[in-house]
């Protein structure tokens, strides 16, 4: 190998004239060969613009439960992750009143409803001019007003013994007709089961195939005769029938014979109806108040039981214990769907949200999971809400706005390995809103491109 100094090369074209080795000619291939690939590759490969939020998998169907009213935790019917269905006591509660208030409405009730019976002891009283009133507790009232109108008649003398004793034997013949006609009733009834039982033995096929003629005649002719009678009985009574509207309009006209509107006692009997009337209508108006009361003061002692508002799985939200105190409204479990649907709550900053729209696709990379390894899951914005939500941190307050991210799969893989994606899993959100290829990127950065 030939040596040359410096000023041996500085004027010589040794370099120019020789051939270059073989391993330029590769170098330089090479080199070629990678540019055009990176070239071909950057004019195709996307270059995505993302706005990036956190967020957390949430579970379709989960609904929440809250305490209706304070009180302590008595028992905790359901444990973690119990499969529960609508309308089972998951907790119940005690403030200590319970069924107190309903108990007082309750005796309050019996009282009112036993003053009905007094009204309608009295109303049969006045008519009938006979003192059924005790002389004692609540009916004494009633007694003296009964024994006024009676002392009122005799002092008249409207208690004439021929007139009276002819209503009651009016109210015999009334009693003997009534009898008569719910006699009828009773074998109207009776004929009308046993002609369904004769149809429905006609109308049998098995009876058809194995039953003569004769015998088919025989059941057809019963089948009449009990027709027969039975419209026999029916004219019977709607006979009776009118007999019973004809007494009872003869007995009200004798009545009113007998109470003769002129007379003082007549004035003190209708005098005691319109009170009694008032009186039963301000009892009724009692009672009805007191049965919405006490189905209020129910609901209240109902609400001491907290109940499953869905079929699914249970998810206490803070750790309960028997003994444990519960604040009114305050969020103390959740249900989650049996039928799981996974999407994605993420919080967008209010100044980014004008470059996120709705069907954008969305990387979903899982916090604490290799996303280089594993990979990211696929999804779109599903529903943007229209107005934002304040957090505090560190910084102050901050507006942000909950996007919904619907997701294709809820599962990573690498190789052998899976990542499943579990309710509550915090993540981070990459929202693509524009893409164009590292082409185009370098073209802008070297301003061959606007």
């Amino acid at each position: 190998m030939k040596l040359y100094n410096k000023s041996e090369l500085r004027y010589s074209r040794i370099f120019f004239d020789k051939r270059p080795p073989a391993f330029a000619f590769i170098l330089i291939i090479s080199t070629a060969i990678i540019l055009s690939g990176a070239l071909v590759g950057a004019a195709y490969i996307p270059k995505n613009y993302i706005v990036k939020a956190n967020g957390n998998s949430v579970i379709t169907g989960t609904e929440f439960l809250s305490a209706i009213s304070s009180g302590k935790v008595v028992t905790l019917h359901k444990s973690e992750g119990d499969m529960v269905n609508a309308g089972d006591v998951i907790i119940s509660l005690s403030s200590g009143q319970e069924g107190l208030q309903a108990s007082s409405l309750n005796k309050q009730l019996v009282k009112l409803r036993a003053k009905e019976a007094i009204f309608q002891k009295f109303e049969q009283s006045l008519n009938e001019k006979y003192n059924r009133m005790s002389n004692s507790g609540e009916e004494q009232e009633y007694y003296g007003k009964v024994e006024y109108y009676l002392s009122q008649l005799n002092s008249e003398n409207y208690n004439n013994g021929t007139q009276y004793s002819k209503i009651q034997d009016e109210y015999t013949k009334l009693n003997k007709i009534t009898a008569e006609r719910n006699q009828l009733d009773a074998d109207l009834q009776t004929l009308q089961n046993e002609l369904i039982q004769l149809q429905q033995q006609g109308d049998s096929p098995s009876l058809s195939d194995t039953t003569s003629a004769d015998d088919k005649a025989k059941l057809e002719t019963k089948i009449l005769e009990i027709t027969t009678k039975i419209e026999a009985l029916k004219t019977n009574i709607t006979s009776k029938n009118s007999e019973i509207d004809s007494q009872q309009s003869n007995i009200k006209d004798m009545n009113r014979t007998y109470n003769d509107p002129t007379s003082q006692a007549y004035n003190i009997y209708a005098q005691l109806v319109s009170e009694l009337g008032t009186a039963r209508s301000n009892n009724n108006k009692s009672i009805t108040e007191l049965e919405a009361n006490l189905g209020v003061a129910t609901g209240q002692d109902k609400a001491h039981s907290i109940l499953a508002p869905n079929e699914g799985t249970l998810h206490y939200l803070v750790p309960l214990k028997q003994g444990m105190s519960i604040q009114q409204g305050q969020t103390i479990a959740e249900v989650s769907g049996k039928e799981k649907g996974y999407y994605v709550e993420a919080f967008v900053l209010a100044s980014d949200i004008s470059r996120v729209s709705k069907g954008a696709k969305v990387d979903v990379a899982i916090t604490g999971v290799n996303s280089q390894k594993y990979g990211t899951l696929k999804g779109q914005v599903r529903q943007i809400d229209s107005g934002t939500i304040s957090q505090e941190t560190k910084e102050g307050n901050i507006s942000l706005y909950k996007v919904m991210i619907e997701l294709e799969t809820l599962t990573l893989k690498h190789g052998s390995e899976t990542v499943v994606l579990q309710k509550d899993m915090p993540v981070e959100v990459r929202i693509v809103y524009d893409k164009e290829t590292y082409l185009d990127w370098i073209l802008e950065m070297l301003s061959f491109k606007q």
